[in-house]
């Protein structure tokens, strides 16, 4: 069924301060789901639109809603909403459905969706772009929201990926994405709930979803319980009854009251963040704070160890979760000493066998492969004597260029040099260096991989600062402790994951940092 219509809808997001809501607030949710070409949304992310757009009704915005729209009605509903824009104060706009993206760019699709090129895009589907800009026209804060679903194509099209770009957020625009399948229970959970200030809202979100952007100081819901509770139900009339989980929720009651009693102090809480990073139920940083993720990480313990599963630690669950992690540190150290004898034999072979004779091609090699390895620093030197020697058979003002570039010592510096002597006696030399400052051949190849794994895992500044800290304690220091990574940090990085018989990228992932952690003792 496609559904284009009107309607007065409102939305719990956005910003009653305490008067009455205008009639020049404007909100726009669109749910596509029914895909013609594409995977089909989950049912809950066809609830949670419908749900939004039941609140925003709660709240008094004027909202347009559509339906698992087509391209052509996308375009209309956007063109008549765009009509408005100039009389509003806020806005809403929330998207459900399956977004494509190449390189920076993201397109919101309509479930008359085929695979088209990047250039053919634009006229398929709207750009994120497109409403974020709409957005940014009000005259007050506004709120973009996007629920996306993933692989929502098997073939999207050439120069296309299933998935969102990065968002260009305008001033003034607070921007939310999260997964279609709970994106929905997310927003009632926190912004849907009535009378809840922004700055709340935002805390409350961290972790949970991408929130990026202007936090407006301001109540984001609407005020009338009742109101509310009325329009959810009817949003929700056509589905499953919900089963009673007020023993569920009395549990967690008691169990957030066990937990305050209990008084931790932050040296408590960090050491609780350590045992569940060791033992792989990833609280998403160690830094003191009980957010989301920490509460989800207690969470997966309590239910593995057959526990209720509230998320607040009880009396004694402390106990049992530092138990086994000092346990599973113990093993991860036994097998982190095993695997680093293997990784250093592999390194004393292949120097043996390729580059200890001096051969220079070999020695190139051995730094391509182990870039912070047993025999790097001979092997530098040797190449340094090598090119020594080559020195006074260029030019001077090739000699000079090189030289200058072997004083900067960085991979901006070789790629300039290679720019302007591209045939050099030296261009291998150049490669070698930039790809041994880069954590080696494998590690440049799969660079922007790894650094998307690594901000995956949203560490906070003091979450990186705590790192570089740990590894300076273990003896590979990081340079400047200050939540940076920057080249020192990589090289620490690098030299301790070889030290842990870990994937030697230089990069943080979840294995480096439970072996930091159990390193840390």
């Amino acid at each position: 069924m496609k559904s284009f219509r009107l309607g007065v809808v409102a939305f719990a997001t956005t910003l009653l301060a305490g008067s009455p809501m205008l009639a020049d607030d404007l909100a726009l949710v669109i749910g596509n789901s029914d895909y013609a070409h594409g995977k089909k949304l989950p049912e809950a992310a066809n609830e949670a639109a419908n749900r939004v757009a039941m609140t925003l009704d709660a709240a008094g915005y004027e909202v347009f809603t559509g339906t698992d729209l087509t391209s052509q009605d996308m375009f209309d509903i956007l063109s008549e909403f765009n009509d408005r824009l100039p009389e509003a104060d806020r806005i809403v706009i929330y998207y459900s459905g399956n977004p494509v993206s190449a390189l920076r760019s993201t397109w919101l699709t309509p479930v008359d969706m085929q695979a088209v090129s990047p250039v053919l895009a634009d006229f398929t589907g709207p750009s994120l772009d497109l409403l974020l800009g709409m957005a940014a026209n009000s005259r007050g804060n506004s709120v973009v929201m996007i629920a996306a679903g993933e692989d929502g194509f098997e073939e999207p099209g050439f120069g296309l990926k299933n998935g969102m770009g990065p968002p260009a957020v305008p001033k003034g625009v607070l921007y939310l994405q999260g997964d279609a399948a709970n994106f929905g229970k997310v927003m009632t959970d926190t912004i849907l709930r009535p009378a809840l200030s922004a700055t709340e809202a935002a805390k409350r979100l961290e972790g949970r979803v991408e929130v990026v952007g202007d936090v407006p100081d301001v109540v984001f819901g609407p005020k009338n319980q009742a109101q509310l509770d009325a329009a959810i139900e009817a949003a929700s009339a056509a589905a499953a009854p919900a089963s009673d989980d007020s023993a569920a929720t009395g549990r967690e009651q008691r169990d957030a009251e066990a937990e305050e009693a209990m008084n931790l102090s932050r040296a408590e809480r960090l050491r609780i963040q350590e045992a569940l990073t060791v033992l792989d139920f990833e609280p998403k940083g160690i830094d003191g704070a009980f957010g989301p993720n920490t509460r989800a990480a207690i969470s997966r313990f309590q239910d593995d160890q057959e526990l209720p599963a509230t998320g607040y630690l009880r009396e004694g669950q402390t106990e049992r979760l530092y138990n086994l992690a000092d346990k599973r540190a113990r093993e991860l150290d036994a097998a982190a000493r095993k695997a680093e004898a293997e990784a250093r034999r592999a390194d004393n072979s292949f120097w043996q066998e390729r580059a200890a004779g001096g051969d220079e091609q070999g020695l190139r090699a051995y730094l391509r492969r182990y870039p912070d390895g047993v025999h790097a620093e001979d092997a530098m030197r040797r190449l340094d004597q090598i090119e020594e020697n080559r020195l006074g058979s260029v030019s001077q003002q090739e000699r000079q260029a090189w030289q200058a570039a072997r004083r900067t010592d960085t991979p901006a510096a070789y790629r300039e040099y290679l720019r302007s002597y591209p045939d050099s006696q030296f261009a291998n030399a150049a490669n070698t260096r930039m790809e041994t400052l880069l954590g080696g051949a494998d590690v440049a190849n799969q660079r922007d991989q790894l650094a998307a794994r690594e901000e995956a895992l949203r560490l906070s500044r003091d979450s990186l600062q705590s790192v570089e800290q740990r590894l300076d304690n273990l003896g590979f220091p990081p340079g400047r402790i200050d939540g940076t990574v920057d080249g020192e940090t990589r090289i620490a990085l690098r030299r301790f994951q070889r030290s842990r018989g870990l994937e030697v990228t230089g990069f943080l992932d979840d294995p480096t940092l439970r072996q930091l952690v159990a390193a840390s003792g």
